[in-house]
C-alpha cells in the first residue's frame, strides 16, 4: 500500500500572507506592513520607538548573537519573547530585518528607491554630461537604482548617493550592536563593489569615509588610486574633507597625495636644491603610503628621527 509523502514547501516570506494585503505596495524586500502585526508563525516582538515589530526569534537568533542571548538565554526577554530597543530608529530597525531575513533587500532606504518622475517631484540639478554616459553604459550599484514603483532605471545623484552611504553607516553601527555578521558581510561587499565602479571625486571621499568606519583597506585604495588627478590644489582638499568624517591616516595620505602633485607642477627653475629636493619627495612618498598602525607598532623611525637630530644639533654647537 503506497502512503502519500508530504511534500515540503520553501517558506516564502516575500510571498503575501493574505488577499488584503496581496493589494499593498511592496517596498524594498517584502510587503510594506509584513512586521507590524503578528505573520506566518512569529513569536516575538521588538519594541522600538513604542511601537512593535513582529519577529521569527529564530531567524535573528541565528542570525545575531546578540538577540540569540536575549530571546534564549537566561533573561526576562527568554520567557516574554519581546526586546525593547531603547534609543533606536523605527525605519532603521525594519530595514536591518529586512537585510536578516530571506528577501531581496537593498541597502539603499525606500525613500531612495524611486524615481523622480514616480515621486512627481521636479528635475534635480543636471549631472555632468560624463556621468550621465557612464550610467547608460555601465549602469551599476554606484550610477543607478531601479524605482520600486515603475521598475525603470534612473541616476543616482551625488547629495543621494551621500545620504544613502550615511544610511549605511548606521546600518553598520547597528550590525556591530547586535553581532549580524551576515549584515556586516552584506555592507562590506556593497561598499567594495562602490569602489570598484567611483563616480565622482565627492562619491570617493565619501567612500573614504565610510571605508574608515568599516576598515576596509581595499576600499581606502580604491580612493586612493582614483583620487590623484582630482587633487590639484588645497582648495579641492578642503572641499573633499569639508562636512566628512575622515580619520587622521586618510587624511595625511591625501596631503601627500596633494604634495606630491603641487611638487610636480614646480617649474625646473623654482625647485630646490638636490639635498632638499630629495627630501621632500621621499616625506611625500612617505605620507602617499602612511599606515597609522605600522606608524604605532614601529618607532623606529622616530627614533632614528631624534638621533640624526640631536647629532646634527651636537655638530652645530661644536662649531
Amino acid at each position: 500500500m503506497k502512503t502519500k509523502r508530504r511534500s515540503s514547501v520553501a517558506y516564502n516570506f516575500e510571498a503575501q500572507s493574505s488577499p488584503a494585503t496581496a493589494k499593498k505596495s511592496k517596498t524594498n524586500g517584502g510587503d510594506e506592513e509584513m512586521f507590524v502585526k503578528p505573520w506566518k508563525g512569529s513569536d516575538g516582538v521588538l519594541i522600538v520607538e513604542d511601537r512593535e515589530i513582529h519577529v521569527h526569534t529564530n531567524i535573528l537568533s541565528i542570525s545575531s548573537k546578540y538577540f540569540d542571548s536575549m530571546f534564549n538565554g537566561n533573561f526576562i526577554e527568554g520567557k516574554s519573547k519581546r526586546v525593547e530597543l531603547t534609543g533606536k530608529d523605527y525605519e532603521l530597525v525594519e530595514h536591518m530585518l529586512r537585510l536578516i531575513y530571506p528577501l531581496e533587500a537593498s541597502l539603499t532606504p525606500n525613500s531612495f528607491l524611486v524615481c523622480g518622475s514616480c515621486k512627481d517631484a521636479p528635475p534635480k540639478k543636471r549631472a555632468l554630461s560624463s556621468n550621465i554616459e557612464e550610467y547608460k553604459r555601465n549602469p551599476n550599484p554606484s550610477n543607478s537604482e531601479i524605482c520600486l514603483k515603475c521598475g525603470d532605471r534612473f541616476m543616482k545623484m551625488d547629495e543621494d548617493r551621500r545620504l544613502i552611504l550615511d544610511h549605511i553607516k548606521k546600518l553598520w553601527e547597528v550590525s556591530q550592536e547586535f553581532i549580524i555578521d551576515i549584515l556586516s558581510k552584506k555592507i562590506k561587499s556593497e561598499i567594495g563593489q562602490q569602489s570598484q565602479t567611483i563616480q565622482t571625486s565627492a562619491h570617493a571621499f565619501d567612500l573614504l569615509e565610510i571605508a574608515d568606519v568599516i576598515s576596509s583597506k581595499s576600499v581606502k585604495n580604491a580612493c586612493f588610486n582614483y583620487l590623484p588627478s582630482i587633487l590639484t590644489s588645497l582648495s579641492k582638499l578642503r572641499n573633499g574633507l569639508s562636512g566628512r568624517k575622515i580619520g587622521l591616516e586618510s587624511r595625511l595620505r591625501l596631503k601627500g597625495i596633494l604634495y606630491r602633485n603641487l611638487f610636480k607642477r614646480l617649474k625646473p627653475k623654482d625647485r630646490l636644491d638636490e639635498d632638499v629636493t630629495k627630501d621632500f619627495n621621499n616625506l611625500t612618498d612617505e605620507l602617499v603610503v602612511f599606515d597609522l598602525a605600522e606608524e604605532i607598532a614601529d618607532p623606529t623611525s622616530d627614533d632614528e628621527y631624534g638621533s640624526s637630530c640631536e647629532s646634527e644639533s651636537n655638530a652645530s654647537s661644536e662649531h
